[in-house]
């Protein structure tokens, strides 16, 4: 919602997009007290660099306390053939958590994807009590357990609709997806 809260969605409802992996959490590791989210980025790209993993995706959840996160989330929005930028412009709503518990979910998408993902890393956060979440454009953690795996297969499913063949998917500049990832678009 607007504020951050969580909602089912109805079996209905349209995806726009979505990334889905089941997580086994084949390496584990604590981490301390982490001041900004570039901070976090610098640590789970050192923790797959460990793996030799640049160029594969990955898969990170993190449980921790968390002093600050601040998050955005969009409200449905129904249209074919508008940029992600101008829908963000009338539905994103950004919004803060302080003192809280609960997850990050983390996703990392190599540069040579892009295209099919925002390449680097996309977070997304939610309550320990399932109530609210959003996308993360900014943290600090106090800490936190984190469980990672790294993913060397991926499945692409595609839109049926005849709108998706003609729309100009390349559009979207890089600056556009930069301002979009960290909360700005």
């Amino acid at each position: 919602g607007p504020d951050g809260s969580v909602r089912e969605a109805s079996p209905d409802a349209g995806i726009p997009f979505a990334a889905v992996a089941a997580l086994e959490g084949r390496r584990r590791f604590s981490l301390e007290a982490i001041s900004d989210i570039a901070s976090l980025k610098e640590e789970l790209n050192r923790r797959i660099e460990e793996d030799f993993g640049l160029n594969s995706v990955h898969i990170v959840r993190i449980d921790g306390r968390f002093e600050k996160v601040w998050a955005r989330s969009e409200s449905p929005f129904h249209a074919q053939h508008v940029t992600l930028k101008t829908m963000l412009a009338q539905t994103q709503r950004d919004f803060t958590f302080e003192k809280i518990d609960g997850m990050l979910v983390c996703v990392y998408f190599p540069d040579y994807m892009d295209g099919i993902n925002a390449p680097g890393w996309h977070l997304h956060f939610l309550s320990a009590d399932h109530a609210r979440g959003g996308h993360v454009f900014e943290l600090s953690m106090l800490r936190g357990e984190a469980r990672l795996d790294k993913l060397n297969r991926i499945e692409i499913q595609l839109p049926r609709e005849p709108a998706f063949d003609t729309y100009a998917l390349r559009e979207a500049s890089e600056d556009e997806i930069r301002q979009v990832e960290q909360g700005k678009g």
